[in-house]
């Protein structure tokens, strides 16, 4: 027999079974605020740079042969890709709410990452991009079958707005869902392009419900300004993707969110390629140290993922992000 709830109830029946089943983080935004945020967001990827993956296609007929082509040559195959944000209705034709939940990562996992005598890499890697996102989708599933009993539809995501890249193993970076939290009042956007939250500085990560179901909706943050402008994230970066003069930014229901600007392709070179031994494979025994030119084409990115490691192949190395780690919001917001 179907439940019914009036949406204050259902909203507060939710954000209980969030927090019992391990989310610190909780948050709801009408469709209309993020279909705004993906207006905007358009706009930004039609002037960004040219965009780019480059994938392993493997070996042989059937693609991968020998352990998932471990230890074999990388095989590369360029793919163009044009940024485009998916809205909440892409993924659920009617929906309504957007619910998005956090949970808090590891300090100590963060803290010792990349530091000597243990440097810690693989544990980071294993909780920030694998475990983590295990826990989040566990949360989902719950709230999803709640919703479910009350006749609504639901449907998961990690990356509403499928913008964020990848890290070297495959999980979506430390940016999904961020604008997603930002509309849901969970916090704002530092300097480094991540979430900052009064809770735990930028030390949680997303996932998000989108559903059919009318919920009470959060205001956007509105408290005192998290991202002291440090610059920290910008002298930190290996391959220096972020800008500390250029910036990019987004309102919401009347508060401008502003980052600095990011060279995805710098970015990836790094932390979705494992191709800078600073950014974490070194800690993991790579060789891997390929400096970016100032202009990433395909060819030369090509080049150096066939001159790299062919033993720490994705999942067996590591990405420490040093704009995550070395972000300073949490000891200025007395958080450790």
């Amino acid at each position: 027999m179907k439940k019914i709830y009036s949406k204050n109830l259902l909203t507060e029946k939710i954000k209980s079974l969030a927090i019992a089943e391990g989310a610190d983080l909780f948050g709801v935004s009408p469709v209309e605020r993020l279909n705004d945020i993906a207006s905007q967001l358009e706009k930004i990827s039609q002037t960004d740079q040219d965009y780019f993956i480059v994938e392993d296609k493997g070996w042989g007929t059937k693609g991968r042969t020998i352990w998932g082509s471990q230890a074999m040559p990388f095989n590369p195959e360029v793919r163009r890709v044009k940024p485009v944000p998916k809205k909440p209705e892409d993924y659920l034709p009617g929906a309504k709410s957007v619910i998005v939940i956090g949970i808090h990562l590891l300090d100590a996992c963060i803290e010792y990452a990349g530091k000597p005598p243990a440097y810690k890499a693989g544990h980071y890697m294993a909780f920030i991009h694998g475990e983590s996102l295990n826990q989040l989708s566990y949360i989902l599933l719950k709230i999803a079958k709640l919703l479910e009993e009350c006749g609504y539809k639901s449907f998961p995501t990690f990356d509403l707005f499928n913008l964020a890249s990848k890290v070297y193993g495959g999980s979506v970076d430390l940016t999904a869902s961020r604008f997603a939290a930002v509309a849901a009042g969970l916090g704002e956007i530092g300097w480094n392009g991540l979430v900052l939250t009064p809770e735990f500085g930028p030390r949680q990560r997303f996932a998000v419900l989108i559903t059919d179901a009318v919920l009470d909706y959060n205001s956007v943050y509105s408290g005192p300004p998290l991202c002291k402008r440090c610059f920290k994230c910008v002298d930190s970066c290996p391959v220096m993707a972020i800008s500390k003069e250029e910036s990019l930014s987004i309102e919401v229901d009347g508060r401008i969110f502003e980052w600095g600007k990011l060279d995805i392709l710098r970015c990836d070179w790094a932390k979705r390629y494992g191709l800078v031994g600073e950014e974490g494979p070194e800690f993991m025994g790579s060789y891997n140290n390929f400096i970016p030119p100032e202009i990433i084409t395909p060819e030369e990115l090509c080049e150096a993922i066939k001159r790299s490691d062919r033993l720490q192949r994705p999942g067996y190395s590591a990405i420490v992000e040093k704009c995550f780690t070395n972000c300073l919001a949490s000891r200025i917001l007395g958080l450790e």
